[in-house]
């Protein structure tokens, strides 16, 4: 199986889409899928509250670990996540209108605490098509940040 397949296999056994995401990228970055559940765990829903699709606030996390550099100091490896950050929020905002959750489903921030809301969340369709999206970017956006290095380093 590849990561999106992975990702929604997951969602649909009851991870939120934060934590599919991040749990399709445990074996590519050594994470482990308990620490990934637990790292996710507040994310789903926007952040429990309606703001940034939880999938795509774990797909930021999948690009620190893809492009990010355990040197503090790297001003360029923070510069390349900080734009990779920047391009997955904008793409998948014109795949879908938005990053805001509450937005992407029609729910308002009340709808998002109600049961009903609660339910509607769990069961929407959309919520496969948020982790399909966001892992379709996630992949564009790592396959063009190595581009760039193998540029880099071929000059």
């Amino acid at each position: 199986m590849n990561i999106k397949e992975n990702a929604v296999i997951a969602l649909l056994g009851g991870s939120s889409c934060a934590q599919a995401v991040l749990e399709a990228y445990c074996e590519r970055y050594g994470v482990s899928s308990t620490d990934a559940r637990k790292l996710t765990a507040g994310f789903g829903g926007g952040f429990a509250s309606g703001l940034t699709c939880g999938a795509v606030a774990a797909g930021c996390m999948v690009l620190g670990l893809a492009l990010a550099s355990n040197d503090l100091s790297d001003a360029n490896a923070r510069d390349t996540t900080y734009n990779a950050t920047q391009s997955l929020l904008a793409r998948f905002a014109e795949r879908n209108g938005s990053h805001q959750c509450s937005k992407i489903l029609s729910l308002n921030n009340m709808e998002m605490h109600t049961p009903e809301g609660k339910q509607r969340l769990r069961e929407s369709k959309l919520c496969v098509k948020m982790v399909e999206d966001t892992i379709d970017c996630i992949e564009g956006i790592i396959a063009k940040a190595k581009e760039s290095v193998a540029k880099t380093v071929v000059v």
